[in-house]
């Protein structure tokens, strides 16, 4: 299976194994930081679109990724918005009531 994400004016096509690869081997850098970067905000765009259109929020990740892979991830979405915990409690709270 390949995953297509748009960066820096050309498409970018990883196939899912190398992924895997750099998951278990980090010293590979198969992808770079702006590719990964470009992948991560195509597959939140995705997600958000899809729980707008819909008002559903669909199952996001697998039991393979542990609460500390959907921490570290969460806490730098988080941060890099500058999202303070008030306002993330009335997001997760709109989740929580649907």
């Amino acid at each position: 299976m390949a995953a297509n994400a748009e960066g820096a004016g050309s498409p970018l096509v990883i196939d899912m194994s190398l992924l895997e690869a750099e998951r278990t081997d980090p010293a590979s850098r198969t992808l770079s930081d702006e590719q990964l970067a470009s992948m991560m905000t195509a597959l939140v765009r995705l997600y958000a679109a899809r729980v707008e259109a819909s008002g559903v929020f669909p199952k996001v990740i697998t039991q393979e990724a542990t609460a500390t892979d959907a921490l570290l991830v969460a806490c730098e979405i988080v941060g890099y918005h500058d999202i303070n915990m008030f306002d993330f409690t009335m997001w997760y709270d709109r989740r929580r009531s649907q």
